[in-house]
């Protein structure tokens, strides 16, 4: 689209995950904030004429990368009309999986171990293990 404006927002490390059944998306509260600063010139995703909003798009859709980036594919217009400015949210996916990874969980520990002097000293390190542990306990 000629002569139109893309914001790109990444969130960072949570739970990003675009519209599911009528509910909204991670994004859409900011789209709304965005939408009262920009009055007019915001425009909504084309694709998502029910709710409006952000272009969702996603780093994987299904196995597929094709499919998650796809939602940019040349002739999917981001915006109703041309000049708007598009809001496009990216969603990482898949999620790191969940279940506890030994091999990695070994490393980070020695690693930690032997820079630990880089950051702080043996006593400092054995204080705040002792008060994390204690603020665990209680």
């Amino acid at each position: 689209m000629a002569d139109s404006v893309c914001v790109v927002t990444v969130h960072g490390i949570g739970f990003q995950q675009p519209p599911v059944d009528g509910k909204p998306g991670y994004a859409d509260a900011l789209h709304d904030l965005l939408r009262t600063a920009l009055r007019g010139r915001l425009g909504d995703d084309p694709e998502r004429r029910a709710m409006g909003g952000p272009v969702y798009v996603s780093s994987e859709y299904d196995g597929s990368s094709a499919k998650g980036l796809g939602r940019l594919d040349n002739g999917r217009p981001l915006v109703g009309e041309e000049g708007q400015v598009a809001h496009v949210a990216l969603v990482y996916s898949p999620s790191e999986p969940l279940e506890p990874r030994m091999g990695e969980t070994a490393e980070a520990l020695a690693r930690a171990a032997i820079s630990h002097g880089h950051y702080a000293s043996t006593v400092g390190v054995l204080r705040l293990l002792v008060s994390d542990v204690s603020g665990a306990l209680h």
